[in-house]
């Protein structure tokens, strides 16, 4: 499985490694976190047309 390394741009060290998401995992990821914004937005867009001061 492909892993992903997080490099310090200091030194050049690896700082974390993980594995790779397979495909359907990060396409399911991305969805989720797609319908996640857009209820934020949604509740945000709500605050600011109540006036509520919460935006």
């Amino acid at each position: 499985m492909t892993r992903i390394a997080l490099i310090s741009p200091v030194d050049g060290s690896v700082c974390a490694e993980r594995a790779a998401l397979p495909l359907v995992a990060a396409q399911d990821a991305v969805a989720r976190a797609r319908r996640a914004g857009r209820v934020v937005c949604a509740a945000a867009g709500e605050a600011h047309r109540n006036g509520d001061g919460s935006d």
